[in-house]
């Protein structure tokens, strides 16, 4: 698979994890889903490890994050 397939069919899967986790966190979610995509280009251009690695590592980067907002946003 060329490089840039590759890439569109992880738009896919980075799509449903972001829907995911907007249906999940609501505005817990802080970014929309450009600075999203943008997010996970950036991570993997500069990563060595493979693209789906760097997807897991991303989305479960986000779903800890979206969990400490909630936990912060509980204890105001």
């Amino acid at each position: 698979m060329e490089r840039c397939d590759e890439l569109a069919a992880f738009r896919i899967k980075i799509w449903d994890r972001y829907v995911t986790l907007r249906s999940q966190y609501g505005t817990r979610m802080p970014l929309s889903f450009d600075q999203f995509w943008y997010d996970f280009l950036a991570r993997h251009m500069i990563s060595d490890s493979g693209v789906e690695q760097v997807y897991e590592d991303f989305c479960n980067n986000w779903e800890n994050q979206c969990l400490r907002n909630v936990h912060d946003s509980s204890h105001r």
